[in-house]
């Protein structure tokens, strides 16, 4: 009677543990909440990326640094800075306008009806688990990762987040990317500063007034397809 008395006390307590567990949390679902409650969202955003041969020899790094002005539930204004010149990505709510200083050229498509989760799109199949705490410029975050499968092979993915749910720093890795031209390991991050949330923007931010000399196409080269195209937080 004992031992079923016992038997039965354990697995009460085993029960009563598995419906007491706290649930899995997942830094992209609190992004993605956070991002669907936003009236606004201001940030710069440093993009940096790496490639490193696993052969060793010299890698190759370069950059690029992103404005960002979004209003719900569609328009945004985004100017990246970098080795392609100057783009300029414009969302009115109708149009989503997309311009490359390089080539002169603009282009003009449909806007989606909805941006809010755009921020961490590239992400859609990542699980990022609670890792620990720390630090991005002074401000205090807590920190997720995961491992996600990309068409480039399987990525690290290691997403901060301050204490308002939004990213302060986000970190790809690709361990073995291989190409043509051989292996390498390719490590993305993007750090955000200047973060300003809900505060009024002006509509005058979301239209894009061609430049003299630009000239209106169906696609423009060196732009990212697909209706969060221009969107940063793709890896």
């Amino acid at each position: 009677m004992y031992r079923k008395l016992t038997a039965i006390a354990a697995l009460t307590v085993a029960i009563s543990a598995m419906v007491h567990a706290a649930p899995s949390v997942n830094g992209l679902d609190i992004v993605k909440a956070r991002m669907k409650s936003l009236k606004t969202f201001q940030a710069v955003i440093k993009t940096t990326t790496a490639l490193d041969p696993l052969a060793g020899g010299q890698g190759t790094k370069f950059s690029a640094t992103q404005k960002l002005h979004y209003a719900a539930p569609n328009k945004t204004s985004i100017t990246i800075s970098g080795i392609m010149g100057n783009i300029i990505v414009v969302s009115d709510g109708k149009t989503v306008t997309q311009y490359s200083d390089l080539s002169k050229q603009y282009s003009v498509k449909p806007a989606p009806k909805s941006l809010a989760t755009s921020l961490v799109a590239g992400l859609a199949k990542a699980n990022l688990a609670p890792a620990g705490k720390g630090s991005v410029g002074g401000e205090s975050v807590n920190i997720y990762k995961g491992v996600m499968t990309t068409e480039r092979g399987t990525a690290n993915v290691t997403l901060e987040l301050a204490s308002d749910s939004l990213p302060r720093k986000l970190t790809v890795v690709i361990p073995n990317l291989r190409s043509q031209r051989g292996a390498y390991r390719v490590t993305t991050t993007q750090t955000f500063s200047n973060v300003f949330v809900d505060k009024p923007i002006p509509d005058s931010r979301f239209v894009f007034v061609p430049p003299p000399g630009a000239t209106k196409a169906d696609h423009v080269p060196g732009m990212v397809s697909g209706e969060t195209s221009g969107i940063p937080g793709m890896p």
